[in-house]
């Protein structure tokens, strides 16, 4: 059995070691080609909306998305228009463009077959509706109002019935990450997915940064190229 001292010294190297990767991490950069079915991009913006999900998170990030292969990515995004809001299928350069910061994270057990069923999950949700009610878990009003106040009363009872709860029937940005790993049998938490923010997944120990995303301007797939290529022998 190690002596109390020894432990100590241990687990400062591990500390250490974790404070040196994450460092690294954060100054490496990632392209599109390095990219993954199943890397989470954890995104901010100078934007209202950004600044309050970060806010009332305490997170550095205010939103969640996928990589499902060939530039695309999915995520639950709200809308000026509820018409435009919920789960949505888009490329990557286009749900960048109002980005300031993006960093990419790995789930440590991620294989071949349970990115696969995280795809499949997050592709069989698309056209669900943004889930405003539900944010009311990850976003705590009480980190911006007194809890005695009434609408700090409120957001408390919010926050507990929404908790207790588990719709799948639409979903915020975080809830369906945490939904699609959880299908997958590798979640990043227990319990509702509801509960979780994009600030919850930097913190996750199941996830590790790969490093920052690097924007760059979309290259068409090379199917795209041989079929010009085809129309052009014509």
């Amino acid at each position: 059995m190690t002596d109390p001292v020894s432990r100590r010294r241990a687990s400062r190297q591990r500390s250490m070691a974790r404070r040196n990767q994450l460092n690294k991490s954060l100054t490496a950069t990632v392209i599109y080609d390095d990219l993954e079915v199943g890397d989470i991009i954890l995104t901010r913006s100078n934007e209202m909306g950004s600044t309050f999900i970060r806010f009332g998170t305490a997170s550095r990030y205010s939103h969640a998305m996928v990589y499902v292969g060939d530039q695309g990515i999915v995520h639950a995004e709200p809308a000026d228009k509820p018409s435009t809001a919920g789960v949505k299928l888009e490329a990557i350069d286009f749900a960048l463009a109002d980005v300031d910061v993006a960093a990419v994270y790995r789930h440590s057990q991620a294989n071949e077959q349970n990115t696969e069923l995280v795809r499949d999950y997050l592709i069989a949700q698309l056209g669900k509706p943004y889930d405003t009610l539900e944010l009311a878990g990850p976003v705590n009003v009480l980190n911006m109002v007194p809890t005695t106040s009434i609408l700090g009363l409120a957001a408390t009872r919010a926050r507990v019935a929404v908790l207790a709860q588990g719709n799948r029937d639409a979903f915020f940005c975080s809830e369906l990450v945490y939904a699609a790993y959880q299908h997958a049998g590798i979640p990043i938490a227990s319990g509702n997915p509801s509960a979780y923010s994009p600030g919850d997944l930097q913190k996750s120990d199941k996830l590790f940064l790969l490093g920052m995303l690097k924007r760059q301007q979309r290259q068409e797939s090379s199917a795209a190229e041989r079929q010009r290529a085809r129309h052009g022998r014509r």
